[in-house]
């Protein structure tokens, strides 16, 4: 029987600050189901355009096998930090790179 997800509500924002830092740290696959279909053109601030591109120039496309049960223990972990696992891994690998300069 697969394991149901509890659906989660897209927090309102008390500004575009806080709205950037919460997308910083948490994955739209863990709200898909608070979204609706938005037609017209999203206007966004030229200074938030320029930090998602400055965000998307700043990582590089990473390829790299990883075995399914590790996968799911990182997805298990980063549920309970309500970030998304990918976020949760490039954390994992910062932290091991500081630690091994430390040495």
């Amino acid at each position: 029987m697969a394991k149901e997800v509890a659906k989660r509500k897209i927090p309102k924002f008390k500004s575009e600050e806080e709205e950037i830092h919460f997308w910083d740290t948490h994955s739209l696959a863990d709200y898909w189901d608070d979204t609706e279909e938005v037609r017209e053109p999203i206007q966004v601030s030229e200074e938030l355009r320029k930090k998602i591109i400055k965000r998307r120039e700043n990582k590089q496309l990473l390829t790299i096998r990883i075995e399914k049960d590790l996968i799911e223990k990182a997805k298990k972990v980063a549920r309970k930090k309500a970030i998304g696992y990918q976020t949760q891994m490039r954390m994992w690998i910062a932290e091991g790179i500081q630690r091994e300069k430390a040495n």
